[in-house]
């Protein structure tokens, strides 16, 4: 099961995001690599795992999937609250538990897309909201890397998915790709 809809953010929470978030001033940290997948000898010239920058809303707790990760910034809320208005309007119950949350911003490369991974070993659903327009989309994959689906990074637009083999194709040279990710249990 999956979906794909428009994010209604009020102006209030636009303004936040467009002059805050995607700012100059935002506290963004930078990760060494994307995933620790190692990406099959059939794609691997087609891939990336490249650094990226990100800012923890909330951290992983891989030992207790049944607690959810730490909170990790004073924006947690802000976001956690769009996440479950987004949930509520596409008929999806209120998580059990949210596994981790963040922020990420990555940049151009020069391959088609990031190394297909999952975000945890346990079932689990991603919600990826879009915070900027651009042309590098998400992409499922079946256990063959073949891809099945496509999300456009559409600015305010999320969409969710069960535990699928997934990565995210490279915006242009000079853009970036702003998303925020929850992932969590139904």
């Amino acid at each position: 099961m999956m979906m794909y809809n428009k994010v209604n953010i009020t102006p209030d929470e636009d303004k936040f995001i467009s002059d805050f978030v995607l700012s100059d001033s935002f506290k963004w940290y930078k990760q060494g690599f994307q995933t620790d997948f190692i990406p099959p000898p059939e794609i691997a010239d087609r891939v990336a795992n490249t650094f990226f920058f990100s800012h923890a809303l909330s951290l992983r707790k891989n030992l207790d999937i049944d607690k959810s990760g730490k909170i990790n910034s004073e924006y947690y809320d802000f976001f956690y609250e769009i996440f479950l208005r987004w949930l509520k309007e596409n008929n999806y119950t209120k998580p059990k538990t949210v596994f981790r949350s963040s922020i990420n911003l990555t940049g151009y490369h020069n391959k088609e897309f990031s190394v297909p991974h999952y975000d945890h070993e346990w079932p689990h659903w991603n919600w990826i909201m879009y915070l900027n327009e651009v042309e590098a989309s998400t992409l499922l994959f079946d256990e063959k890397y073949n891809i099945i689906h496509e999300f456009n990074a559409n600015k305010y637009h999320a969409c969710a998915f069960k535990k699928t083999l997934h990565a995210h194709q490279f915006c242009k040279i000079n853009e970036t790709r702003c998303v925020v990710v929850f992932t969590f249990d139904q």
